[in-house]
């Protein structure tokens, strides 16, 4: 991301650019968006997909907009555009897929349960032990209050079955991975598919960016 575009994109880039393509996005004044590069061990928050005529289609908190692509070219985003190897008929099906989708409701509950199936160790390949300690810290902090009013521990004790639920998830993982699906997919896993795919990564030329 170094070498990502961040305020601008230059309009004769635009112009390269079909329907189908991408832009991978670091957004920084989004919490929603640091979770997402936490739990997913990447600098890639956000996905969006080149509708055309400097328009994206991009899922957000308030739902799937069609937004112009200022939405996501701002101060506080970095931004690297991706040009798919995509043929005439999959470059329709992405344009009919964009009108179909365009307005929906964004789906919290997939959102919630990529996340929970991270921390539960359901993917080992995010999962890592310091997440017993970010839980941990937040059962202490759970029980100062009720350690002052009943001088009882009532949260911590559930880092054990935290503990076990790592485990089974962890063994279940290896008998049956999930598959890369629209429920179960990550933004830095379209990138991954994007690179084996040979896509074109449009980036800052180096002497261009900024320290």
């Amino acid at each position: 991301m170094r070498q990502a575009f961040r305020g601008h994109i230059p309009q004769e880039l635009l112009e390269k650019l079909q329907p189908g393509d991408l832009f991978f996005v670091q957004s920084l004044g989004s919490w929603l968006s640091w979770m997402i590069m936490y739990l997913t061990q990447s600098e890639i928050s956000h996905v969006a997909v080149y509708a055309g005529d400097r328009r994206i289609l991009h899922a957000t908190p308030d739902g799937v907009s069609s937004d112009f692509i200022d939405a996501i070219v701002r101060p506080d985003t970095l931004v690297v555009p991706c040009g798919l190897p995509l043929n005439v008929e999959r470059r329709d099906r992405i344009k009919e897929f964009i009108t179909m989708h365009s307005g929906a409701s964004y789906d919290w509950n997939t959102a919630i349960w990529k996340g929970l199936r991270i921390v539960i160790g359901r993917e080992p390949v995010y999962f890592r032990w310091t997440f017993f300690l970010d839980v941990g810290v937040l059962l202490g902090l759970l029980d100062i209050p009720v350690l002052l009013v009943t001088g009882e521990v009532m949260f911590l004790w559930l880092l054990l079955v935290y503990a076990f639920l790592v485990a089974a998830n962890t063994l279940f993982s290896f008998v049956r991975p999930l598959k890369v699906n629209r429920q179960t997919a990550k933004p830095v896993e379209v990138f991954l598919l994007a690179w084996q795919m040979e896509a074109d990564f449009y980036l800052v030329p180096p002497e261009s960016t900024e320290e």
